[in-house]
């Protein structure tokens, strides 16, 4: 697997100058935490420390560009690789938090399910954000995103992210507006109006999420009756026995990517680590333990059953724009963070 290491010496070789003049230090990788980063680190942290004879030290963020931005001005440079969404990427890529990388070495583009290679992140899996209920309080089953906001046809508490990427898109789906025209109803006052009278619909019903696995814990907890919640984390509640029901269609989908942090001092290091994540039983292994779709095409699992991977799955999956979450929906966040906190 580690032989690809020659093909990326060019590309460490083109970035590494900025980097010399710190010290070296152990390869650190900041993920996401719970389900997902307990799946990496048995697929990727540790068989790569094991196949380099090198250590990997890993940490735990909740992404976002703010992040990345305090940590630059405060001089801080303990990451080396971070896992984060396509929307921060894009805009810590443009401020230059984010070394820019070749397709090339990893397969290409050509290799990777749409989107999931930017100039300066390569995709690691798909998450996808669902609909989740809990079997012992909604007898009901929930058939979509309009039940969510519906509160006179199903009662209870609801868990929503605290973000405007994808909650808006629920809303604007509970009320009817077909996937295609998400983006460009998403680009009118009128549109983030009909948004956002939605979510009014269920202000005081609202318990607000911040980290993918408080949604899956309230519901396993009877906080919350249903949620929006992470496919990934939520899966990993039921297997540990929570009654738990998903609504599979219409989920909202996006790459989660990794990218090398601007000033590391291990960029030879990161790069071979990326090779390594990126390869066919890397990747089939992450999706199989964290039941999500791989970034990479030649590991995607065969369609079958009902789940993540079911045909009507799929077919109905919807992809979240990070191109205009990176822009004109920057503003949006701002509105939602304002009325999740009145």
């Amino acid at each position: 697997m580690l032989d690809r290491r020659a093909c990326i010496l060019g590309t460490a070789a083109l970035l590494a100058a900025p980097a010399r003049a710190q010290p070296a230090r152990d390869l650190t990788i900041a993920s996401l935490g719970g389900a997902l980063q307990e799946a990496q680190r048995a697929t990727l942290f540790r068989p790569f420390a094991d196949a380099t004879s090198r250590r990997v030290l890993e940490e735990t963020w909740t992404g976002g560009i703010a992040t990345l931005r305090a940590r630059r001005l405060a001089g801080e440079a303990r990451w080396d690789l971070v896992l984060l969404e396509g929307d921060a990427l894009r805009l810590a890529c443009e401020e230059g938090l984010l070394l820019p990388l070749e397709a090339a070495p990893f397969g290409g583009p050509a290799a990777f399910v749409p989107g999931a290679v930017q100039p300066c992140g390569i995709g690691h899996l798909v998450s996808a954000m669902l609909l989740s209920w809990d079997r012992s309080r909604v007898p009901v089953a929930p058939q979509g995103w309009a039940d969510l906001f519906d509160p006179a046809r199903l009662a209870g508490r609801r868990a929503l992210r605290r973000t405007a990427r994808g909650t808006l898109e629920m809303a604007l789906l509970a009320e009817g507006v077909p996937p295609a025209a998400l983006t460009a109803t998403l680009a009118t006052p009128e549109g983030v109006e009909r948004a956002f009278a939605q979510l009014a619909r269920i202000r005081d019903l609202t318990a607000w999420w911040d980290r993918p696995a408080q949604p899956g814990l309230w519901l396993a907890a009877g906080e919350v009756a249903l949620a929006a919640a992470d496919q990934g984390r939520i899966m990993a509640q039921v297997a540990e026995g929570a009654d738990l029901g998903i609504v599979w269609t219409r989920s909202l989908q996006a790459p989660l990517f990794w990218a090398i942090v601007a000033g590391s001092p291990n960029l030879a290091q990161a790069l071979e680590f990326l090779a390594f994540a990126s390869a066919t039983p890397q990747q089939a292994s992450m999706a199989d333990r964290i039941a999500a779709a791989p970034a990479l095409r030649a590991a995607s699992p065969a369609a079958g059953g009902q789940g993540p991977h079911a045909p009507q799955t799929r077919a109905t999956a919807i992809a979240i724009d990070d191109g205009f979450w990176a822009g004109p929906g920057v503003a949006l966040e701002a509105r939602l963070a304002a009325f999740a906190a009145s």
